[in-house]
């Protein structure tokens, strides 16, 4: 196995406490929990690593992972979730110094917070040296962004970047980080909360379908720049195309098809005020071939064409 590992060795990462390398020869039941981040243009395409349970964003930019046989694509308005034992290969690349940051957690952290949460005081007190046989899963894609979450992250984030050592160790890392298992115990909750209300005979079935539904969101959402078929997607979802079109505009009360429009133009925005590509550049960088079409829709959806955008971005 070889030694080199991007994550390991990028000269511009920032490390406090411990992130979990599958390619090292140390457990990861041995490494305490830990934050990670690596600021730097680009990163190469890692090899098939094993995770811990983590949690994953950018601070700007993309960054593409394979997660299994999946894909996934983080941004600063998302995160993602692994579990423990997942395998993935990652990277990025962007003009400018991308920032990515993880939050891992050594086993049994967050089943402990778990049982914490759900137990009786009384079966808590009988029960003081429990351990779950099997690790805690909550769903494994990608999270729009929370607000909560975020926060959390922010204040990691500026942790590590102080530069005083014993700043550092005075501070709390544990509390925060309890913070995060936590916050995502309450999105999951909130997830089975709103499948029970869907009225699925077997709430099984309505778990299965959701993770059907994210495998399919997160492959839009790391393709919806390509020519993608409604058939693709149903197929990396495990899922027939009128089923996939029915559950898409259930939960997320729209069409695959306006979601993908929609995912173009925002990314339109973003390079209309970020660079200075031409228009009919953009318009097929984004997956678009006719550029009137694109203009069109464009100004539909914002009551401005691509320039007059470009050039209001330009004067806030």
């Amino acid at each position: 196995m070889a030694s080199y590992c991007p994550y390991c060795h990028s000269v511009k990462s920032i490390l406090v406490g411990n992130v979990y390398c599958s390619r090292h020869g140390v457990g990861m039941e041995k490494l305490n929990n830990g934050t990670m981040m690596i600021k730097t243009p680009k990163l190469e395409e890692t090899d098939w690593h094993i995770t811990r349970l983590s949690i994953r964003c950018m601070l700007n930019g993309e960054q593409y992972y394979k997660v299994g046989s999946r894909e996934c694509t983080v941004t600063k308005d998302n995160f993602l979730v692994m579990n423990q034992g997942q395998t993935y290969k990652t990277s990025f690349e962007g003009k400018t110094d991308l920032e990515m940051f993880l939050v891992a957690f050594k086993p049994g952290f967050a089943e402990g917070i778990f049982q914490s949460l759900v137990s009786s005081e009384e079966w808590l007190l009988d029960n003081p040296h429990y351990t779950p046989k099997e690790p805690l899963r909550f769903f494994e894609k990608t999270f729009d962004a929370d607000e909560k979450m975020m926060e959390i992250f922010a204040k990691l984030r500026k942790i590590m970047l102080e530069e005083n050592a014993e700043i550092k160790r005075a501070l709390d890392l544990d509390h925060l980080y309890t913070q995060v298992i936590e916050r995502l115990i309450q999105i999951h909750f909130g997830i089975y909360s709103d499948i029970r209300t869907k009225g699925y005979v077997k709430s099984s079935t309505g778990v299965e379908l959701y993770k059907r539904l994210g495998m399919a969101k997160d492959f839009m959402d790391s393709n919806y720049t390509s020519d993608i078929s409604l058939e693709d997607i149903a197929k990396n979802s495990f899922l027939s195309v009128s089923h996939f079109k029915r559950l898409f505009k259930e939960y997320y009360e729209t069409t695959p098809h306006q979601y993908i429009i929609q995912k173009r133009l925002e990314k339109a925005k973003d390079l209309l005020m970020q660079s200075d590509m031409p228009v009919r550049n953009i318009c097929g960088a984004i997956g678009f071939e006719n550029t009137s079409s694109f203009i069109r829709l464009f100004k539909n959806s914002y009551d401005l064409t691509p320039l007059s955008f470009r050039g209001q971005s330009g004067e806030s």
